[in-house]
């Protein structure tokens, strides 16, 4: 009755094995690695897109910066 019990009570409350836990983990990351696979292909052409909006905000800083440098200044003193 004893045995039973120390049974029953083992199997309610059972800790998975360290076995276990690595089986769990090591096919949870395979199945991560296979869906950041699947996304690949669609991260990177946002990638790109990025990468194009950066590189065209920065020619228009550029070109707006050239342009400042090209004009003359206005001086706000009076020459003497």
């Amino acid at each position: 009755m004893i045995v039973r019990s120390i049974h029953e009570f083992l199997a309610k409350h059972a800790q998975p094995s360290a076995l276990q836990i690595y089986d769990e983990v090591m096919q949870e990351a395979a199945a991560s690695l296979e869906s950041a696979r699947a996304r690949a292909p669609e991260q990177r052409s946002r990638k790109l897109q990025v990468r194009k909006a950066i590189a065209r905000k920065h020619a228009e800083r550029s070109e707006r910066a050239t342009q400042a440098l090209a004009t003359p200044r206005s001086s706000s003193r009076k020459s003497a």
